[in-house]
């Protein structure tokens, strides 16, 4: 179990690592073409993950150095909150059409559900 909760971990913080780079790269890239709606939504976004990335890596201190599921557990529902805040920012400011994000939140929501049952499997097994 605790090799599923670390192949997890890996992946999800990976995960959060290329959406941080995608949005850098579509801020760098088209930053001043873009709707400042979008452009501003992004850049909540980035600090959001930039956030979740911090926050997976305590998790996998307190899972595997302190042995504290209960505190990992925690740190990756925060970060599992950067998917769905983040959608929030792009429905608040009303953006039009598909955001460039979607697809990115829903992964990134997906794993950090995966994880956090991993984490809850180790701790009660």
């Amino acid at each position: 179990m605790e090799e599923l909760v670390g192949v997890s971990m890996k992946l999800t913080a990976r995960n959060a690592t290329r959406i941080i780079k995608r949005i850098s790269r579509m801020l760098i890239t088209r930053g001043a073409a873009m709707d400042p709606y979008c452009r501003h939504a992004l850049g909540d976004c980035l600090e959001l993950y930039a956030d979740a990335k911090g926050e997976l890596n305590d998790a996998a201190k307190d899972v595997f150095e302190y042995r504290d599921c209960f505190k990992a557990n925690v740190e990756v529902s925060a970060a599992m909150d950067s998917a769905s805040t983040c959608e929030d920012g792009f429905r608040e400011r009303r953006y039009r059409g598909d955001h460039p994000l979607a697809v990115e939140n829903e992964v990134f929501f997906r794993l950090t559900a995966v994880l956090l049952a991993f984490i809850n499997m180790l701790h009660y097994n």
